[in-house]
């Protein structure tokens, strides 16, 4: 078995050798999708660390042959289809197992599902369910894309499945209807994003929306309350005011926040429909910023983003993902490393168009 295994990876680091040797050497370089596909095959020995767990040699087998007589009949570029797809189901199962860098460092991560969202939470059945969850004291800190704020009784975080048919949710009182988006804008007036409780502190990111000339225009904001008041009162605490745009697309609507540390926040930025900003030094669209709590000086942490809905901290091994939505099937799964550019919308797994379902890619 041992022997097999050994024959699987150096053939597939081999065929890998070759194929991006044959890419670098320019056959396919001046389209932008394998720019974006040859910065995968470089993480070709994280990828056969965890190969022989993940995929049988049969399959691989049959991917090879599959390339080969692709490749005789049609051409190296719909050739290229068959190893990418083979890559994308290794990234998938690796994922889903917690692997990221090798086969002995996981992340550390829990899953749960929760049932359907009550429609007082969400204003209705038109709406999008924009929500984000936090754990306050032992209750359950609710906050809508709407502004409603609503907390539980306690919970055990043991038994939280158990626990969840018995909880009540009270209302709590807060300024943010003054934040609000005009109900013009349909279910994307859902303008808060995200919240994140930090001891005393809890911050949101919000869609923001200034009129100039008789014309709407939007950034974002994070606002920021004291948790220990009855009657919540939000302030500015960040503004993008240098990236006011016209009509901006308020699909894109990313802005998750987490603590990177004790000192400093992480929060994403959508690029509003402006895909050229998430390549713009100077703007805060399509970027990760690092914002200090204290000073409030911010640094681009990460740029070349579309959408980044999410964002994680594994503390115990010190890396950082985000999920990000790309145009059909370019959606992404990245470890987020500090001055990396992501490619948006310089390189991209996906094509313009309509959805597709979440493709797990590290690049």
């Amino acid at each position: 078995m041992k022997k097999k295994i050994y024959v699987l990876l150096f053939i597939l680091t081999f065929f890998f050798s070759i194929l991006f040797m044959i890419l670098y050497n320019g056959v396919y370089f001046e389209n932008k999708i394998y720019k974006s596909i040859l910065e995968k095959y470089e993480r070709t020995s994280e990828i056969v660390s965890t190969l022989p767990p993940l995929l049988d040699e049969k399959n691989f087998t049959s991917i090879i042959n599959e390339f080969q007589k692709t490749k005789s009949e049609k051409g190296l570029s719909e050739a290229l289809i068959a190893p990418i797809l083979m890559l994308n189901k290794i990234e998938s199962k690796r994922l889903e197992k917690g692997y990221i860098l090798s086969n002995s460092k996981k992340l550390n991560f829990f899953k749960h599902s929760f049932k359907d969202s009550n429609k007082k939470f969400l204003g209705g059945e038109s709406e999008r369910p924009f929500g984000s969850i936090n754990f306050i004291d032992g209750k359950i800190l609710f906050i809508t894309g709407l502004g409603k704020i609503f907390i539980s009784n306690e919970v055990d975080q043991n038994y939280i499945k158990k626990s969840l048919d018995g909880l009540n949710f009270e209302l709590i009182k807060n300024n943010l209807d003054n934040f609000k988006i005009p109900s013009k804008w349909g279910y994307e007036r859902n303008f808060v994003k995200d919240g994140l409780i930090d001891k005393n502190d809890l911050y949101l990111f919000i869609t923001h929306k200034v009129v100039t000339n008789d014309t709407d225009h939007f950034t974002y904001k994070i606002l920021k309350a004291d948790l220990s008041k009855k009657n919540l009162i939000f302030k500015e605490f960040f503004f993008a005011r240098d990236d006011l745009r016209p009509e901006a697309d308020l699909l894109h609507s990313a802005g998750r926040i987490i603590n990177f540390d004790e000192n400093n926040l992480l929060i994403t930025s959508p690029d509003f429909g402006y895909p050229k900003l998430a390549q713009n030094k100077k703007s805060l669209f399509g970027k990760i910023i690092k914002i200090n709590k204290i000073t409030k000086n911010y640094k681009i942490f990460s740029s070349g983003h579309r959408n980044p809905q999410g964002l994680f901290l594994d503390k115990d091994n010190g890396i950082v993902l985000a999920t990000e939505h790309g145009p059909d099937g370019g959606d992404e799964v990245n470890i987020i490393k500090e001055g990396k550019n992501y490619g948006w919308p310089i390189a991209s797994y996906g094509t313009v168009g309509g959805g597709g379902g979440l493709k797990h890619q590290i690049i």
